[in-house]
């Protein structure tokens, strides 16, 4: 396999990874897909530095606190829990969202994130951890699909040197 095969074997891989962290992240597990921009932020780039690869996982900043969640006496700004109701359909046009908006608040100072309440909303009962629980239920199957990558390359490297020296050798 050429060094484009074996990037794309490693795409493939980034892809699994990427689509293995929007199924935990949003509807099939944790449900957390307000707007769904966090999931459809999600992407993998693949590098070469040195002698080796990497494969990087990105997505928008506040994915960290999704995964992590908020501390408590975390102060949440009233306009953005205001947008997030709004993408999640809580007290849309209703007279008192703003003190919906602030009730919210004030179970996040108390509580953090995630609360008590949401777990209900979540299909595997988690709301933190969706990076380490994707990468820790999928282990096998990514380390399978590095080891086999691995295994085409060399297979096709030991190949082509066999093929070589066996020219040379005929010459």
């Amino acid at each position: 396999m050429a060094a484009n095969g074996f990037e794309l074997g490693l795409d493939l891989i980034g892809d699994f990874i990427v689509q293995e962290l929007r199924n935990t992240l949003g509807f099939t597990d944790q449900n957390h897909n307000a707007t769904g921009n966090l999931s459809k932020s999600i992407r993998h780039v693949i590098t070469k530095s040195g002698s080796g690869f990497e494969i990087a996982i990105w997505a928008v900043d506040y994915a960290k606190q999704v995964d992590e969640g908020q501390p408590k006496k975390t102060r949440v700004s009233i306009d953005v829990l205001l947008e997030w109701m709004e993408n999640r359909g809580i007290a849309r046009g209703e007279p008192n969202i703003r003190g919906v908006a602030f009730a919210i608040q004030t179970a996040i100072w108390k509580e953090g994130t995630p609360t008590a309440g949401s777990l209900r909303y979540s299909r595997n009962k988690k709301r933190t951890e969706f990076i380490k629980v994707t990468l820790d239920a999928n282990a096998k199957t990514i380390f399978k699909m590095v080891l086999d990558l691995f295994q085409e390359e060399i297979t096709l490297s030991l190949s082509n040197t066999i093929s070589k020296n066996k020219r040379i050798l005929e010459s």
